[in-house]
């Protein structure tokens, strides 16, 4: 249902966009079909990819939240529910409720019959009222047709201390030679730029990670090697294992070239 021919590089901040840009129905009309899920996150192995990604982002947010309250979190693009999981699990006790926009229809019901504990409600879209101390947005921008309208308006969510924890690839047409449906490639410096003309402060932006493929030689087997392991860790569902051996293939640390990209902010109270 979209079609992009061709994408176009700012040469001042460097932020990537598609052209022709579809309109937002047209994006969400994409989504709700499960269209995207179904052609790339059913499978086992990226389902495990992603329950590894959601631990790290929740380790990434802790030392963020402030206080002891009960935190009230919106997780935007909430994909298989991975987050509500990790929270559970990392905060236990601390989580009042737990509110997901997920347009895809099979995910948002496989959500909504968790039972972490704390109450799980979903969204039809962003909400334009309430109040969340921490609001994830985990590849949600590289798929909108405006993301300074959605970070403008998450940030009108966050509450007195509360933070948003956004992620996106890194320029990835870099290293993917298929970047569809991606609308917009972020770097460090666009979310930088992003922040000058935002109700926002950063309290980090940086790229992490590191693509795993085109290697050569001995770091090519041992790449392979890891990747063979990983397959019968999750055929097995040896989580433990999965994990150690996730971190090991994508190697999450901090990296200017990194794959992807997390930005921290808070709102910038006048």
């Amino acid at each position: 249902m979209l079609k992009f021919t061709t994408i176009r590089s700012c040469t001042g901040c460097g932020l990537g966009q598609a052209f022709p840009m579809p309109a937002q129905p047209e994006l969400d009309a994409f989504y709700r079909s499960g269209a995207f899920w179904d052609a790339t996150g059913n499978h086992p192995a990226q389902r495990a990819h992603e329950n590894v990604q959601a631990q790290l982002r929740v380790q990434h947010c802790i030392p963020h939240l402030q206080g002891d309250r009960p935190l009230r979190v919106l997780d935007i693009g909430a994909g298989h529910g991975c987050i509500a999981d990790w929270l559970a699990k990392l905060l236990p006790g601390r989580i009042a409720s737990y509110g997901f926009v997920e347009l895809d229809t099979q995910r948002r019901a496989e959500i909504l019959e968790k039972q972490p504990g704390f109450a799980v409600h979903a969204f039809d879209g962003i909400p334009t009222e309430g109040q969340f101390d921490l609001i994830l947005l985990n590849h949600v921008l590289e798929h909108v047709a405006s993301p300074p309208q959605v970070i403008t308006a998450v940030t009108a969510l966050i509450a007195e201390g509360g933070i948003a924890y956004v992620e996106t690839p890194h320029l990835d047409y870099r290293f993917k030679s298929d970047v569809f449906p991606h609308t917009y490639f972020f770097s460090p410096g666009v979310y930088a730029q992003l922040a000058i003309g935002l109700p926002v402060r950063s309290l980090e932006g940086e790229a992490f990670g590191a693509w795993p493929g085109d290697k050569r030689g001995l770091a090519r087997q041992v790449h392979r090697g890891l990747s063979l392991a990983f397959a019968v860790a999750v055929k097995l569902r040896w989580q433990g294992l999965q994990r150690a051996l996730d971190r090991a293939i994508w190697r999450y640390r901090a990296n200017p070239q990194g794959i992807w990209v997390r930005w921290l902010i808070t709102p910038l109270r006048r």
